[in-house]
């Protein structure tokens, strides 16, 4: 499956268009440690390609916030990249907050989404596997992206 067209290819590079470019440049080398895994740079656009197509068929609405309460891991990372990618804006919350502060959270950012340690297996899942990104094309100087 290709990237969404919405995605552009070229200058200026966003978070999505730079890890493709990587993904041209080194599909198989580590993008993210995460507690002793490596997740490579194909593996981790695959995913983030996924959520994107995901969110948007979900019907995630431009400009809408979505709460995302998650360790650090990389799952968070592949949010980050995803969600203002297929128009969302992230809105991380610590993980020390209780129910009372991400209900206030939720209200005062307008958020609808929540989307917790818990949700990760089902989401995940729901993501249809992705082909390899194609490659956009790069600068044949590779430290001038």
């Amino acid at each position: 499956m290709a990237p969404p067209s919405f995605l552009p290819e070229s200058r200026p590079l966003n978070p999505v268009s730079h890890l493709l470019a990587n993904v041209a440049r080194r599909p198989d080398a580590t993008a993210v440690f995460d507690a002793g895994r490596e997740v490579s740079f194909r593996e981790l656009s695959e995913v983030v390609l996924g959520l994107v197509n995901h969110f948007r068929d979900d019907g995630l609405g431009e400009g809408e916030p979505v709460a995302v309460q998650l360790p650090n891991r990389w799952e968070y990372v592949a949010l980050e990249l995803a969600i203002p990618a297929a128009g969302g804006v992230i809105m991380p919350l610590p993980l020390t907050l209780g129910e009372a502060e991400m209900g206030w959270a939720m209200e005062r950012s307008g958020a609808s989404r929540l989307l917790t340690e818990a949700d990760l297996p089902p989401l995940l899942s729901a993501v249809p596997p992705v082909g390899p990104a194609p490659a956009p094309s790069l600068p044949s100087d590779p430290d001038r992206i």
